[in-house]
């Protein structure tokens, strides 16, 4: 069964071509130090974890190996992008070019190929290795999850420095959402209980024009993990295309550029005595990783 966005999801896939009308991402409070990356504050949401791996220049690229990317395609991000290695928008950086676009099928995600790599400086994300349905998502290890989701903080432009991280909870889950007739892509999915008692307080986060393609981030240990990226709004809902049911794709997309992603177990809770393990894809090598895993530190609490 496929579910049809309209109006406010229609909004924001139009308007991301329009930098002019971007809005920032909505947030039940807006606190500089704790939510825009590169106020460069200790009392950053994320300050824990590595964001270097995002960059942003009127779309937004999430670096999954050495030289690929993920974007979304009705808001694809081309041509060069600038990583920060750190939260001071005055640090070092990085800025390469940009060499190819692969769409995976009939989907709202793509993969990107940089014409060179950042570099070791910058991080690659691992994305969520455990798939789930829309029948399956209240039984999955991200239901009602906590999660940082990125997008636009309303200064600096067409480029990195324009970063905002709130949060929310995974409560959702769709199977073929149709962002158009033509754009057809699971998705995982997020309410907007701001100044409700399900709030997750100031962090609470809502998706806005200019969001689409930015990246969704859940823990584990001390790693940002990828399971999405932004696709889209209805009412009070956030739509992200949900990057693990596409790991086949993703892999052999990367896997033929002669690289690899990285899978992250979501749910182990008991790390064995080898992190790493080899497994073979369709006959293209990927790395598995288990962890301990944990939501982000510092402001959490139940809603």
């Amino acid at each position: 069964m496929k579910l049809q966005l309209t109006g406010l999801a229609f909004i924001l896939a139009t308007l991301t071509i329009a930098p002019k009308a971007l809005a920032v991402l909505a947030l039940q409070s807006y606190d500089a130090a704790s939510h825009h990356r590169f106020a460069n504050d200790p009392a950053f949401i994320g300050d824990d974890y590595d964001w270097s791996g995002v960059a942003y220049n009127s779309d937004w690229f999430t670096r999954i190996s050495d030289t690929y990317y993920v974007t979304a395609w009705h808001a694809r991000a081309t041509g060069s992008a600038t990583f920060y290695e750190t939260n001071d928008p005055l640090g070092s950086s990085t800025t390469v070019g940009w060499d190819s676009l692969t769409r995976i099928g009939t989907t709202d995600i793509a993969i990107g190929r940089f014409s060179s790599s950042p570099g070791t400086t910058i991080s690659i994300y691992g994305i969520a290795s455990e798939p789930t349905t829309q029948a399956t998502f209240t039984s999955s290890s991200y239901y009602e999850m906590e999660a940082f989701i990125v997008g636009l903080n309303g200064t600096g432009g067409n480029a990195t420095t324009n970063f905002r991280v709130g949060r929310n909870e995974l409560d959702g889950f769709y199977d073929d959402v149709a962002l158009t007739a033509s754009n057809i892509t699971d998705t995982i999915t997020y309410d907007d209980d701001r100044g409700t008692g399900l709030s997750l307080g100031a962090d609470e986060a809502y998706l806005q024009s200019g969001d689409s393609g930015g990246p969704t981030f859940i823990t584990v240990g001390s790693e940002l993990v990828l399971t999405s990226i932004h696709l889209g709004i209805d009412g009070t809902r956030s739509y992200d295309s949900f990057l693990s049911n596409y790991i086949d794709e993703i892999s052999a997309i990367v896997g033929a550029g002669g690289e690899s992603i990285t899978l992250i177990n979501p749910i182990e809770t008991v790390p064995e005595p080898s992190s790493m393990l080899m497994l073979a894809l369709g006959g293209i090598p990927f790395i598995l990783r288990r962890r301990v895993s944990r939501r982000p530190v510092g402001r959490l609490h139940q809603p």
